[in-house]
Order: C-alpha cells, then sequence, then structure tokens
C-alpha cells in the first residue's frame, strides 16, 4: 500500500514490511507513480525474492516518475 510521501507498507505472511519515501526536491506529476511503484515491485520480486528490496525499487521508480509530466 503506498503512502505518497510516507512511504509504502506491505504486509506478507502476518509480517509487516515498511520502506520510506525518498526526498524528492520538486514534484512535477504524480501520474504513473503506483504503476511505476508496482512495476518495479513485481520485477524485482520476481528476479530476487526479497519483499523489502522489491519495496525499495519501487520507491525508486516511483521517484523517478514524479520528475516528468505525464506517465513514464
Amino acid at each position: 500500500m503506498s503512502l505518497a510521501d510516507k512511504g509504502s507498507v506491505t504486509y506478507h505472511n502476518g509480517e509487516k514490511y515498511f520502506v520510506q519515501a525518498n526526498e524528492v526536491k520538486e514534484v512535477i506529476d504524480t501520474t504513473g507513480c503506483g504503476d511505476s511503484y508496482h512495476a518495479g515491485f513485481v520485477c524485482s520480486h520476481l528476479i530476487n525474492g526479497n519483499i523489502y528490496e522489491a519495496m525499495r525499487v519501487g520507491t525508486e521508480l516511483a521517484t523517478e516518475t514524479l520528475s516528468h509530466y505525464g506517465g513514464f
């Protein structure tokens, strides 16, 4: 679940995982941030199976998306 500028949280097998949002100097457009996050999460999780790392990768991609106009 995205918590926007407060990070994201995931629950798996009764365990809670939390990753803080990255600091962003200027938000240009939030269009596509959720899609970018989920794409990064799913791809990373399929590659390495680590939920925390998948959340971190999703956060990185969502942060990059914030710096562009429109879906990225």
